[in-house]
């Protein structure tokens, strides 16, 4: 399975598999990835990465409560 990533507001939130042994990116990447869409490619810039959605969802609220940029 490829991974795949939704584009929101600026953000981008890459999604891989749920089992360790199929992620596109080995077994050491967390499931979960958020980064800024003007930084892809940047390996070094995840703005958050976790297994848990919840963190996504918590950062989302979060950023969408700051000014844009």
């Amino acid at each position: 399975m490829e991974m795949m990533f939704v584009q929101v507001k600026g953000y981008q939130i890459w999604i891989d598999h749920p089992d360790f042994e199929q992620r596109e990116n080995g077994l050491d990447i967390k499931r979960f990835c958020v980064t800024r869409e003007k930084d892809y490619g940047d390996i070094n810039a995840p703005l958050l990465e976790t297994d848990n959605f919840d963190m996504v969802k918590k950062l989302i609220e979060m950023l969408n409560k700051q000014p844009r940029e």
